[in-house]
């Protein structure tokens, strides 16, 4: 499958699915239990590897009015997950070794590398990274959190945590809603299992790519946590002006302004 197939495929199918939720919540059939405000991602990262394609989600708005599609390239799906240089041997030093023609799903988990919780809280005194994930796993001895085969099938990760580690240096991972295949997967197979994916979400309700905040102050956090996200993705500087233009209260709040200028032509004195 193509690059621009796997981009297009994608943002239709998942276009459609939460449009279908959109329409759900508006007419009452979708809402949150606790009165929370339900939250959809406004923007869809598509980045190629040497062997997978990735496609991400971030933002996040009260209302749906279509992705924002972007793209990227890494050299490897190692790195994406992992912001630090990589060491030699990396599957040897990983906490989950993925096989040839392998799949990986992880919903609602926070993986820590070498992870100290007193030492983060006195560093970040308000993060509550168990705010993020309802379980929690502790790789001792480990240096990266994945370590991807050439031919590994596929991966499926939803409001899940990565902490990554060194030297005392933390790097938090908040991953809304990613999906992962490898670049020779066909067209018709990713399209069935996009598709099937999505249904099965529908049926058991439980739906992909959204956040339900209960305040003002919990959906800053989230927002932050996206921010940082995307930008230790090494994306392109439009990619993170454009993040930021679409959630304008990041720099606002930051800056103690009221409104600022975006990619504003000035003339030249």
């Amino acid at each position: 499958m193509k690059f621009i197939d796997y981009k297009k495929c994608t943002l239709e199918i998942w276009d459609k699915y939460f449009q279908h939720l959109w329409i759900s919540e508006k007419s009452g059939e979708l809402y949150s239990n606790d009165g929370g405000t339900i939250l959809y991602p406004n923007t869809i990262l598509f980045t190629e590897t040497n062997h997978h394609y990735i496609a991400e989600f971030f933002g996040f708005s009260d209302k749906y009015e279509g992705l924002n599609s972007k793209s990227n390239k890494e050299s490897s799906a190692d790195k994406y997950f992992y912001q630090f240089t990589q060491p030699d041997n990396i599957s040897e030093k990983a906490f989950i070794r993925t096989s040839k023609d392998s799949k990986l799903e992880l919903h609602g988990i926070r993986i820590s590398l070498n992870f100290d919780e007193n030492k983060v809280t006195k560093r970040f005194p308000h993060f509550n990274f168990h705010e993020f994930s309802s379980g929690g796993i502790n790789a001792l001895g480990s240096e990266v959190p994945l370590s991807i085969h050439n031919q590994f099938k596929s991966c499926f990760i939803t409001n899940s945590l990565l902490i990554n580690t060194k030297d005392e240096v933390y790097r938090f991972k908040h991953i809304n809603c990613l999906v992962m295949f490898n670049k020779y997967t066909s067209k018709k197979n990713y399209i069935n299992f996009s598709r099937e994916k999505l249904q099965e979400s529908l049926s058991d309700k439980k739906m992909y790519g959204l956040h339900i905040c209960k305040d003002e102050q919990s959906a800053r956090k989230l927002l932050s946590s996206q921010f940082c996200n995307i930008y230790l993705s090494r994306c392109n500087e439009t990619t993170i002006g454009d993040f930021l233009n679409q959630h304008p209260t990041i720099l606002k709040r930051a800056l103690n302004a009221e409104s600022f200028l975006y990619e504003e032509s000035l003339p030249w004195l």
